[in-house]
């Protein structure tokens, strides 16, 4: 999910139980679109961050 959009993934990775080998679920691998999402969003926090520190120490 990114904001409020559910978007399937291209690839998958299984998880495998490591007692018995058996797949007990399927995570999402990110593609490039997920990737530059989350780029984009951690150079946001990093500016709001900055804001914020920057009214509590003026």
């Amino acid at each position: 999910m990114i904001g409020s959009e559910w978007r399937e993934a291209t690839h998958t990775l299984p998880v495998i139980n490591p007692y018995n080998q058996e797949v007990f679920a399927e995570v999402n691998l990110a593609g490039t679109a997920e990737r530059e999402g989350l780029k984009y969003s951690i150079e946001e926090m990093t500016k709001i961050k900055l804001l914020v520190m920057n009214h509590y120490l003026d």
